[in-house]
């Protein structure tokens, strides 16, 4: 844990899932701990297409500017896949269920960001959308 960035960083030999507790103390009084699975797996994901087929699906995203971190929210329609694959910047940042929306928390961002979301396989995608902070 980098303490001046929050981010959790290392290198993996092996693919599975990993029970990771993070704890935090001010030497004091006050602590915290908390659990979560990583999951890690050996292979790449693939970019999405360059030029997927035309999609009906719509994507919008606003951008949420917040003192502990930023957000980019995005909500699209006309999407018939039970998931979305949600790509920033040519490469997959999540999995998630066909529900609408989705929220991208970032580590305050700077910069621009580009959005796309893809049917599962990135066989179709929506158009791309940019937000910057």
């Amino acid at each position: 844990l980098m303490a001046s960035t929050g981010y959790i960083s290392g290198t993996g030999t092996t693919a599975g899932n990993y029970t990771v507790r993070v704890g935090a103390s001010d030497g004091v009084l006050s602590s915290s701990q908390q659990s979560f699975t990583w999951v890690m797996s050996t292979g790449t994901t693939p970019p999405p297409p360059t030029n997927p087929p035309p999609s009906s699906v719509t994507l919008t995203a606003q951008a949420i500017d917040r003192s502990w971190g930023d957000q980019v929210r995005l909500t699209w329609s006309a999407a018939s896949w039970d998931q979305v694959w949600v790509y920033r910047n040519g490469t997959r940042v999540a999995q998630t269920a066909n529900d609408g929306s989705y929220t991208n928390y970032l580590w305050r961002g700077s910069g621009s960001y580009t959005y796309r979301i893809c049917a599962p396989e990135g066989a179709t995608c929506s158009n791309d959308v940019t937000v910057s902070f």
